[in-house]
């Protein structure tokens, strides 16, 4: 065992794990990458027991994780693609997302016109360069094709109208 690292007694496992979810939420996933991060040594054992424990007390939660993140990544005006990645990445299972995605409830059609606002306020897409560049924009935020031409439309339309 290298010196640097704590000893991963279980019940090192668990307080490092209680003081990490006192500061915010992690998925299952996230939860055991950090253990093996801070506890290079740990017994396999030791740290499943420690996540089945967490479950058991409903300190971790992958459902409650996902929905929280679903609002963040919502809030920064990301779209439902880069929303899945980020679920997938925590290794949220795909039933669990699709059940997540269905509860949150969200217009993507109205959020990728929010995005789109909120960035190109007043710039209409006058040339081909300027809407590429505004596509480009919002498919990196992980808006489909059709949700990225109908905020596009919209903001085209709401151009007009105050004209």
């Amino acid at each position: 065992m290298s010196s640097s690292s704590p000893e991963a007694t279980l019940g090192n496992l668990k307080r490092s794990a209680l003081g990490w979810l006192g500061r915010r939420e992690f998925s299952r996933h996230g939860m055991q990458q950090r253990i093996y991060r801070r506890f290079p040594d740990a017994d396999a054992a030791d740290v499943e027991e420690v996540l089945q424990w967490l479950e058991a007390q409903n300190y971790l939660n992958d459902a409650r994780f996902g929905a929280m993140l679903i609002r963040y990544r919502v809030g920064r005006g990301q779209g439902p693609l880069r929303v899945r990645q980020a679920l997938q990445a925590e290794k949220i299972t795909s039933e669990l997302m699709d059940n997540l995605l269905a509860e949150a409830d969200i217009d993507w059609f109205a959020q990728a016109v929010d995005t789109h606002q909120r960035r190109f306020e007043n710039r209409p897409a006058e040339d081909q360069r300027e809407k590429a560049r505004q596509l480009r924009f919002l498919q990196y935020r992980g808006f489909t094709a059709e949700q990225c031409y109908a905020a596009l439309e919209e903001h085209k339309r709401r151009m007009q109208n105050d004209e």
